[in-house]
């Protein structure tokens, strides 16, 4: 049974034609399943999140290469390869993310969103992420998915994450995250 797509409200002016490209997703049958590993990501749950990536390609052809850099990008981040995700971003790169406590900032140019990037991922473990919903449009791409793990400090989250990404000349040239806990988590996150 497929997961509908539901409009995501206009950003900026991202998303906001008539014509939006949803991509709705097969529901997520493999909740609960996986063993939990001591390495960075659950290797199930992140072959799953990037078939999920892989089989929802826009429908409009002109939205390929966008989709082929946000494989990338997701390849390389659960592959932990920060300098192969580094080479799919644009110099001028700008990243935000709100949401998660210690992790929230905003980092600007290649060097500094890689490091941010590898920083955060250095304070998680055992992710499990499950992509809801991709929606694509002109230069933007929003994915939202729902991830738990583990803290490095021990304490389990669960959280859902809105990440807009915009491309530019075949590179990502700003991600904006927002990360909301569920409310039973909101005191693991650390601040």
């Amino acid at each position: 049974m497929p997961i509908s797509a539901t409009p995501v409200p206009a950003r900026d002016g991202y998303f906001t034609a008539a014509r939006r490209a949803f991509l709705p997703l097969r529901a997520c049958p493999f909740r609960g399943m996986g063993d939990v590993y001591s390495i960075t990501m659950d290797p199930q749950f992140t072959a799953r999140f990037l078939t999920e990536v892989r089989r929802n390609r826009p429908l409009d052809s002109s939205l390929h290469n966008n989709h082929q850099t946000l494989t990338s990008i997701y390849d390389a981040l659960i592959r932990g390869d920060f300098e192969e995700f580094g080479r799919s971003l644009a110099d001028d790169v700008e990243m935000e993310i709100r949401g998660l406590g210690a992790m929230d900032g905003s980092w600007n140019g290649r060097t500094q969103v890689t490091e941010a990037a590898r920083a955060n991922f250095s304070q998680v473990a055992q992710q499990k992420p499950e992509i809801e919903c991709m929606v694509s449009e002109g230069d933007s791409t929003a994915v939202l998915f729902r991830e738990s793990g583990v803290f490095v400090g021990g304490y389990p989250y669960r959280v859902r994450v809105v990440q807009w990404f915009t491309f530019a000349n075949g590179r990502v040239r700003k991600i904006d995250e927002l990360v909301a806990s569920y409310p039973a988590d909101r005191q693991n996150v650390p601040r």
